[in-house]
């Protein structure tokens, strides 16, 4: 189990505008807003998007998301999801040190708190949309690995590959250079 704060895009963003925020937030998953929330999209769906010229967000494939608090994620709204009140303040000060464009940290909270977290997740969703802190997106993943993912930059460089773009990290490709698995260029 781990939180991880997450941009909010929306699905009229440009694919472009999308990786710009993205890159900024130093996160490669953004949560699609609406009322409520309509999922998560990776950099890698966001590319997809730009490599078929598209002008939105509406038809890129969505991870899901389940929806447990759909309001500000305040001392009230962590009341409302009836989290334990003792692990309250390790969750702010968390939110607080890991904003979009901070780097992610893991959250450890007590062993004795670490259920009521894990068993706030419907069976077998992965995410969970806890709620709004300062316009970014709470989100709580089954495993720590899941936020980690997320929580690093979207990759560099990507091949213009419409269908599977392949990523590259920083220096590893060149703007224009042919991509090492399919005829696209890369652009960075």
């Amino acid at each position: 189990m781990d939180i991880i704060l997450l941009p909010v895009l929306s699905s009229d963003t440009f694919p472009v505008d999308a990786l710009k925020i993205m890159k900024e937030s130093r996160r490669s998953v953004a949560v699609v807003v609406g009322s409520p929330p309509k999922g998560l999209i990776t950099s890698l769906e966001v590319r997809k998007a730009k490599n078929k010229n598209q002008t939105d967000l509406k038809s890129v494939e969505l991870k899901p998301l389940s929806v447990l608090f759909d309001g500000d994620f305040s001392a009230n709204g962590y009341a409302k999801l009836k989290l334990p009140e003792n692990s309250l303040a390790k969750v702010r000060e968390h939110l607080l040190q890991t904003f979009p464009g901070m780097a992610h940290r893991q959250l450890n909270v007590p062993y004795i708190d670490l259920t009521a977290f894990e068993n706030i997740l419907p069976p077998g969703m992965m995410y969970g949309f806890l709620g709004y802190d300062r316009g970014a997106a709470v989100v709580i993943t089954r495993h720590e690995t899941l936020a980690a993912e997320g929580g690093a930059p979207p990759a560099a460089c990507c091949c213009k590959n419409p269908d599977t773009p392949h990523e590259y990290e920083a220096g590893r490709k060149k703007q224009g250079e042919a991509c090492d698995n399919c005829k696209y260029s890369v652009e960075c």
